[in-house]
C-alpha cells in the first residue's frame, strides 16, 4: 500500500512539473493535460476500444466531451477519496471532477462547466421496504428531531443546499462516512441494515442492487428538503489551466454531437415517470434564453 501511495504521489509531483510552466501553452498548443480526480475510475476508460459503452451510461458523456474537444484534452486519472479530491484540487492547477454539484464553498475554490454532466430527479430518502413504517411520506429531515433514527451520508459530498445546511446543524443524526468508495459502502450497510436510511439517487442504489446481487427490496421516499431535479458539473480547478479546460469542455458541449450524446443518456437511463419529469430540462439545456422563453419552458436552469 505504501508503494502504490508513494507511486500516485510521484504521478502527481511529475504531473504538476508538467503543467505549472509559463511555457506550457506555447509546447502544447493542441494537447492539454486534466488531472482527473475521484472515486469513480470507470471515467479514465474512455476511448478504450475494448470497452463497450451503452447509451446508458454517463462514461458515454464524457467520451463524446473528449472527442468533440478541441484543443484535445488527455485526461491521467489520480484515485483518490471525495474528500482529499477537494483538496487537491485547490492545489493542482489542471485538476478536475467529474458530475459534482454546485455550491457556494464548492465555487469559491472551482470553476464549474456551463452545462450539466447530468440531470437527476430530486434525491430521495432510500430505506429498506420492510422499515418503512419508520418514515413519513413525504419525509422531513425535522422529524429526525422526534425518532430515533441514524441516517448514512457520505462526507464532503453535496446532496443540496437545504439538506447540506440540514446535515451541518445537526451532525448528530447521521453516520457520516469518508474514505474511498464512500458511497457504495453506505448501501452496503444499509442493505445489512447497519444504518436506517441513505440519501441517494434511486438509480444510483438500485445499479449498485444489482451489480452485487443484493435482493432486499428498498423503498424511495420524497424529502420535502429536495424537491427539485439535481444538476451536477464538470468543476476543475481556479486557474488559468483551469479556465481553458472549462472553455474547451463548454465549447465541445456546443457541438451537435455531444448535444445528442447527452439527450440520449437521460432518455435512456431513466424510467417514463422519471423522464417525463426531467424532459423539460433536458430538451431546454442548450436553448438559448429567448428560445426558452418562446417555447415556454423552464428559464432559469442555471
Amino acid at each position: 500500500m505504501l508503494l502504490i501511495s508513494l507511486i500516485r504521489q510521484f504521478k502527481v509531483i511529475m504531473l504538476l512539473l508538467i503543467t505549472s510552466g509559463s511555457s506550457f501553452a506555447l509546447e502544447r498548443p493542441n494537447e492539454i493535460p486534466i488531472m482527473l480526480l475521484g472515486e469513480t475510475e470507470v471515467y479514465s476508460i474512455v476511448n478504450d476500444p475494448d470497452y463497450i459503452v451503452d447509451d446508458a451510461s454517463m462514461i458515454k458523456i464524457w467520451d463524446g466531451i473528449l472527442t468533440y474537444a478541441h484543443p484535445k484534452l488527455t485526461p491521467i486519472y489520480q484515485h483518490m477519496s471525495l474528500t482529499r479530491s477537494w483538496v487537491e484540487i485547490s492545489k493542482i492547477p489542471n485538476a478536475c471532477m467529474i458530475n459534482k454539484i454546485k455550491n457556494t464553498e464548492r465555487e469559491s475554490i472551482g470553476i464549474f462547466s456551463k452545462y450539466p454532466f447530468s440531470i437527476f430527479p430530486p434525491i430521495r430518502l432510500i430505506a429498506l421496504e420492510k422499515n418503512q413504517f419508520k418514515f413519513k411520506q413525504p419525509f422531513s429531515l425535522a422529524e429526525l428531531h422526534k425518532q430515533n433514527i441514524q441516517i448514512g451520508v457520505a462526507k464532503s459530498r453535496s446532496y443540496g443546499y437545504e439538506i447540506d445546511k440540514f446535515i451541518k446543524q445537526n451532525p448528530e443524526y447521521f453516520f457520516i462516512r469518508g474514505a474511498e468508495d464512500s458511497m457504495s459502502k453506505l448501501i452496503d450497510m444499509l442493505m445489512k441494515e447497519r444504518i436506517d436510511a441513505i440519501i441517494d439517487f434511486s438509480q444510483i442504489v438500485i445499479a449498485h442492487k444489482l451489480e452485487m446481487a443484493q435482493l432486499q427490496p428498498i423503498i424511495s421516499i420524497p424529502l420535502s428538503e429536495a424537491p427539485e431535479p439535481i444538476l451536477s458539473y464538470v468543476v476543475c480547478s481556479k486557474s488559468d489551466q483551469g479556465q481553458a479546460i472549462i472553455d474547451i469542455i463548454n465549447e465541445s458541449y456546443q457541438t451537435q454531437e455531444v448535444k445528442e450524446i447527452f439527450q440520449r443518456f437521460h432518455y435512456h437511463y431513466f424510467g417514463e415517470k422519471e423522464l417525463a419529469l426531467l424532459q423539460p430540462i433536458i430538451d431546454g439545456i442548450f436553448l438559448s434564453p429567448e428560445e426558452l422563453q418562446t417555447q415556454g419552458e423552464i428559464t432559469n436552469i442555471f
